[in-house]
């Protein structure tokens, strides 16, 4: 196999920078706008890691693994290409364990980084080790799920000499042992050096995130505070000279969120404290994956008839249907609902209604259970039973546990629920949001589909309350 020289863009030279063997840095986070040669850049690293220290396993992990197949796996495959890398010569993919394995003995294993709740500890990576790991689109992985994979790093870290990149420690002499007597030195017995072995190695991808990479590094670079062990490489698409110019201009087509966040690169897009959900984590919504459980609905009603009807009809956590009635009569909102739980075998017990307005009259032709906002909430620190709901529901979101199936309405849902910000404490110091009076006159629109989804919550503060009897 004739070795490649890949040809780095500026941006990506000073990456590889901090990944170099003689480089203290050990997380390296590569952020910024769309098209910047993350992903690309990630994969070239891995591939000449992996022909470079032969026999060593590495980790490749994203949010969701269907996910990692049908992006960064791609753009891997089409990079050892270029490396000259030939299938099933040079290396075979396993799509059933999901491992790579290359002719040397070097392997990668993609990973599924998901906070599932019911993996709170990445209990599903075992006892793997790894040498080190590529991480895409970070903004989609929680920090303690990063902070696991980092912990694995100890596979043969004391195998390879981090001067000549031989096997030749295990070959030397130790030289110096830590008061617990492990070995922290030897002598290369290839080129005689002293060397401590390689340092363990991450690189991470992602987009512009208000979420803990934000805080952890962007902030911290900016103000030369990031410890050591870490680096920032800000990521633009004007970095990329092979991008095409229908690509640039289809990014300044998006919508200001995604603009701001995707062409400029910019990281202060939602600089703004009071709000109780962060973009990223609202977009994180928007996936196919359905988290089954009972059947719900909830429903707010529209105050005399002038605002909408939004009907949210719910499988487990996850929005499967959103239905919105315009000035709708009573008589039209309650036949739909009666409609919408036959067609989803749904029972009147699992419907809540927005009480307030003349929603009062739809909970009672209905008998199903009525959700008033102003009414005291499970929790004493909290103003009322909606604030209380609009936290636990910012709770979820940022656990990943809200998913939506609903098409067409992202924008939309994710512009009303980012209309929802603390509120001024009241003269007892509880916790309350802005009310919704306040929002439509800032605002200039209500948020009646924000406040459908937060009803959903009324069922996780009471998930225990018997059976329900319709007369």
């Amino acid at each position: 196999m004739t070795p490649y020289k890949p040809t780095y863009l500026p941006r990506q030279i000073e990456a590889l920078n901090f990944l170099n063997t003689d480089s203290i840095v050990e997380q390296l986070l590569y952020g910024g706008a769309a098209g910047g040669g993350k992903t690309k850049f990630g994969c070239m690293w891995q591939i000449q890691r992996r022909l470079k220290y032969a026999g060593t396993r590495s980790l490749i992990g994203r949010a969701k693994l269907d996910t990692l197949r049908k992006t960064t796996l791609n753009t891997f495959f089409e990079t050892a290409q270029e490396f000259g890398l030939v299938a099933d010569k040079h290396y075979t993919y396993n799509g059933q364990t999901n491992v790579i394995k290359f002719f040397n003995g070097s392997e990668i294993v993609l990973k599924d980084l998901f906070a599932y709740p019911s993996n709170p500890n990445w209990d599903s990576l075992g006892s793997l080790e790894i040498l080190d790991y590529f991480c895409d689109e970070v903004a989609e992985i929680t920090e303690k799920a990063v902070n696991i994979v980092h912990s694995r790093c100890r596979h043969k870290l004391t195998h390879f000499c981090n001067k000549c990149s031989t096997q030749g420690l295990d070959k030397g002499e130790v030289t110096k042992y830590d008061e617990s007597g492990k070995a922290i030195e030897w002598r290369c017995g290839n080129c005689n050096s002293l060397s401590a072995g390689l340092i363990p190695k991450g690189f991470l991808s992602c987009n512009p995130s208000k979420g803990w990479l934000y805080n952890e590094f962007y902030v911290k670079n900016n103000r030369n505070e990031l410890p050591k062990h870490r680096a920032f490489v800000q990521a633009l698409p004007q970095d990329n000279p092979f991008l095409p110019v229908a690509y640039i201009e289809s990014l300044r087509r998006l919508p200001e969120y995604d603009r701001k966040r995707l062409l400029e690169g910019n990281w202060e897009f939602d600089d703004d404290s009071d709000k109780l959900f962060s973009t990223d984590n609202l977009l994180r919504m928007f996936r196919n994956e359905l988290i089954e459980g009972k059947k719900y609905i909830t429903a707010d009603i529209a105050r005399f008839g002038k605002d909408r009807t939004i009907i949210c009809v719910w499988h487990g956590l996850t929005i499967i249907d959103i239905i919105e009635l315009n000035r709708a009569a009573l008589d039209e909102v309650v036949n739909k609902i009666r409609l919408v739980t036959k067609e989803h075998n749904i029972l009147l017990q699992d419907v809540v209604c927005d009480e307030d307005g003349i929603g009062a009259g739809v909970v009672d032709f209905l008998k199903c259970r009525g959700f008033v906002n102003g009414s005291k909430p499970k929790q004493p620190q909290y103003q009322n039973l909606k604030s209380e709901c609009y936290y636990k529901l910012a709770q979820y979101v940022e656990e990943n546990k809200i998913t939506i199936l609903v098409n067409g309405r992202k924008e939309q849902i994710v512009k009303e629920l980012e209309m929802i910000k603390r509120h001024r404490a009241d003269v007892e110091g509880k916790l309350q949001v802005t009310p919704k009076d306040v929002i439509k006159n800032r605002e200039g629109i209500s948020p009646d589909v924000a406040d459908a989804i937060m009803m959903r919550m009324y069922f996780e503060l009471n998930p225990s309350y018997g059976q329900y009897v319709v007369g």
